[in-house]
Order: C-alpha cells, then sequence, then structure tokens
C-alpha cells in the first residue's frame, strides 16, 4: 500500500455559514500542510456557487469535489449537494 498523506481539515457548515466560511478559508496559510474539505448544508438541484465564492477570498485552490480525485496539501474541496463525501485511500469518492 503506498504512503498516503492523512493530514485532512474538515469543516461542516449549515446554509448561513457562508460568509464564516469565507472568513475562515481567507486566513488558511499558503504554506498549508493539509487538504481542507469544506461541507455546506445546501438544498439539491443544480451545481454550488460556493467554490466560486470562496475563491475570491481564499489564497489556496478551491475546486467542487470530484470521484476519484486526489486530495493534495494546500487545496479546498468543496463538496457536492446531493452526495455524501468520502475519503478513501487519499482519494474523494462520491456516493448517494
Amino acid at each position: 500500500m503506498p504512503n498516503i498523506s492523512r493530514d485532512i481539515i474538515v469543516v461542516g457548515a449549515s446554509a448561513g455559514g457562508v460568509e464564516a466560511l469565507q472568513l475562515l478559508t481567507a486566513n488558511l496559510p499558503v504554506d498549508l500542510g493539509a487538504s481542507v474539505i469544506v461541507v455546506l448544508h445546501m438544498p439539491v438541484g443544480g451545481p454550488s456557487a460556493l467554490p466560486a465564492i470562496l475563491r475570491r477570498s481564499c489564497r489556496l485552490p478551491v475546486v467542487p469535489a470530484e470521484n476519484g480525485i486526489q486530495l493534495e496539501h494546500g487545496h479546498v474541496y468543496v463538496a457536492v449537494p446531493n452526495r455524501h463525501l468520502l475519503v478513501v485511500d487519499g482519494a474523494l469518492r462520491l456516493s448517494l
């Protein structure tokens, strides 16, 4: 089994927590030695605008979670609506 880093920060918020998430991600250091996963309770239907909102103030790359994407330190991954988000062997897995 390959040596996989497990340094992960997971942050969850209710639908009213967007401003707090912006403040938090804006203050993450550029050399952060961990991956960040953001989960926000949001209604089903269409893609989330949260990655674009967080990109405005975050100095790290912010991307929507995709099935199979390998986690990288210094990146922010945003959970997508209506999917469970798992981390398996250092990669994101989406399920219903």
